[in-house]
């Protein structure tokens, strides 16, 4: 068997990427280049979560790096590592993806939407394929604001606050007509939860959602800075917020993964069983930054010009949601994600620091 894995040296690919390595003898990553060649990015993952030097000396050997680009038509792909690449590949898994708020409407699509129909495209020419696995979001749900999300819920009419959304809701249309048309294939559709980590810091490692709002925070702070006295926003502090060790995601996705073989389509709520209130994400990141925030049922939404028009709208309508997260499928197939850490304050400052 042999993966190959699209964003692995993301914020999650790195810890699926790990989780292969367990299992698998060797893995193709589909990277971009980008300021430190791939090994070394992935290296630098490995070892600051405390890698014996074995397995970084084994990297090369281990993992073989093919350049691609996920929204260029055949990824961009040489044609020889393309040849190699079709006739090999066993299992792919499709982690790639535009997480932005902010970016503009056309680069996520491009991305999330062209990018997912690419790497089908790809699928479609590997003989030896029988596994396809996608990685997509709980934010599919949308503007979808009560009651119990499935697994199988996949329904656009309540609308969605970001073109994020958007994007991955129209991908997980495409993955599934692709699995329709493929039978042969096992599909897994992943979809994963806000995802954070307590992993110290280290040069050059991806972003974390958490950090992400942590520096939005900061700059904002610094672009007003009347806000310093402290802020109230729209939202109501005991919203509750799927928030999951990204450990725990990468491992049950890798497990799912081993389980599933023979079994139709699927999709799988990855979510942490509890959920974390609102207010504590708020006051974590309000405290990382020096500035006192409170979320307050009775305020209207928010209308903000420029870049904060951008934010805001994929942001704030989570602290007005009651929303929650059903895993049945995971348990179906005996797994589920652990309680421990848990997601507490000193958990997320240790996310933040």
């Amino acid at each position: 068997m042999t993966s190959a894995v699209t964003g692995a040296t993301g914020f999650v690919g790195l810890r699926l990427l790990a989780e292969l390595l367990d299992r698998e003898d060797r893995v193709i990553v589909l990277a971009r280049s980008g300021p430190a060649p791939v090994l070394e990015r992935v290296a630098a993952f490995l070892r600051a979560r405390g890698a014996p030097p074995g397995d970084l000396h084994a990297l090369p050997l281990r993992v073989r790096v093919v350049h691609a680009d996920i929204t260029r038509r055949d990824l961009g792909l040489d044609p020889g590592d393309r040849a190699t690449l079709v006739r090999e590949t066993t299992v792919l898994w499709h982690n790639a993806a535009h997480t932005g708020l902010s970016a503009v409407s056309a680069e996520v699509r491009r991305t999330n939407l062209a990018g997912t129909r690419n790497v089908l495209a790809l699928a479609d020419h590997c003989p030896g394929l029988r596994a396809f696995r996608h990685s997509s979001t709980f934010a599919v749900a949308g503007r979808r604001a009560h009651g119990v999300i499935g697994d199988d819920d996949l329904d656009d009419s309540h609308g969605f606050c970001s073109e994020y959304e958007r994007s991955k809701y129209d991908a997980e249309v495409r993955v599934r007509r692709w699995a329709a048309a493929h039978p042969q294939c096992d599909v897994l559709v992943f979809r994963l939860a806000l995802l954070t980590s307590d992993l110290p810091p280290y040069p050059g490692a991806p972003a974390q959602p958490l950090v992400v709002a942590r520096d939005t925070a900061a700059w904002l702070v610094e672009r007003y800075p009347q806000v310093r006295a402290g802020i109230a926003v729209p939202g109501d502090g005991d919203a509750p917020v799927n928030v999951l060790p990204v450990e725990h995601a990468a491992r049950a996705m890798a497990d799912a993964s081993s389980k599933a073989v023979g079994i139709p389509m699927r999709t799988l709520n990855v979510v942490a069983p509890d959920h974390v209130p609102a207010r504590l994400l708020v006051e974590a990141v309000a405290e990382r930054v020096g500035v006192p925030c409170v979320l307050d049922p009775r305020l209207p939404d928010l209308r903000a010009p420029g870049v904060l028009g951008d934010l805001v709208p994929g942001i704030l309508p989570m602290g007005r949601m009651t929303r929650t997260f059903a895993d049945t499928a995971l348990t179906e197939l005996g797994l589920a994600c652990p309680r421990e850490p848990a997601v507490d304050r000193d958990y997320l400052r240790a996310c933040l620091r």
